[in-house]
């Protein structure tokens, strides 16, 4: 809380909406980073053509579920990735951090 601020708002229920916007503004980003609003969708971000050949190119790399904590080991989330997370490489130590680092231009 003291390092990241205004935490408590994520976890108590408070709707903090979302900002929709044509166009993306340093005020938003910090509304976002200060934890007053949940994310920030910007209308036509990449255009039609580029989302058809982002989509794409996420749909044939090899996904895999994040386990998450849940105080007596792990349980499965509703989040996938493509790689490891970085916080799972750096629970596992040094070698499992360089790992990540090496593959994450491939992942990308």
């Amino acid at each position: 809380e003291k390092k990241f601020g205004n935490l408590s708002s994520l976890y108590e229920g408070e709707n903090l909406g979302v900002i929709t916007t044509n166009q993306l503004h340093r005020t938003d980003l910090k509304l976002l980073f200060q934890h007053n609003v949940m994310a920030i969708h910007v209308r036509s971000f990449f255009s039609p053509e580029a989302s058809e050949v982002i989509a794409k190119y996420l749909e044939d790399k090899n996904h895999s579920n994040w386990e998450v904590s849940n105080g007596k080991g792990v349980e499965s989330s509703d989040v996938s990735t493509i790689g490891m997370p970085f916080n799972v490489a750096v629970s596992k130590g040094k070698d499992a951090v360089e790992e990540y680092f090496s593959n994450s231009r491939r992942n990308i």
